[in-house]
């Protein structure tokens, strides 16, 4: 079981719910094909999203597999994706040592910019 750590270092501002009211979340349900990738309160609280210097709001990906910290990219809010997998690991929230199932997605993105992981937080449908 690989555990991960979850890092709520607040350097990264957080982004609005947007269409919260009929966007589902891939924490809160197993996705599949198109999503979208969205810097949610959920995200934001688990410092995976943000601004970049531009101040527009992005979300924290990876190309080397699920994480929650020390991520090696990062995309624009409301990106649209494909999901190729799902991957199902334990987290672990540094401040309580509560650790909990998160699903993590595979992405594909946009225009030939390759493959990364995405947390459940950041990608709805």
């Amino acid at each position: 079981m690989l555990l991960m750590t979850l890092a709520g270092c607040g350097l990264l501002g957080g982004g609005a719910e947007e269409g919260a009211a009929t966007a589902t979340l891939g924490s809160d349900a197993s996705l599949a094909g198109d999503a979208t990738l969205v810097c949610s309160d959920a995200c934001a609280a688990r410092a995976q999203c943000g601004t970049n210097p531009e101040q527009q709001p992005v979300v924290l990906v990876n190309s080397a597999g699920p994480a929650v910290e020390q991520h090696d990219r990062w995309m624009p809010n409301s990106t649209a994706v494909a999901i190729t997998n799902v991957q199902e690991r334990t987290v672990e929230k540094i401040s309580t040592l509560e650790q909990y199932p998160m699903r993590f997605y595979e992405i594909l993105l946009p225009d030939n910019q390759g493959v990364v992981w995405v947390a459940g937080w950041c990608i709805q449908q």
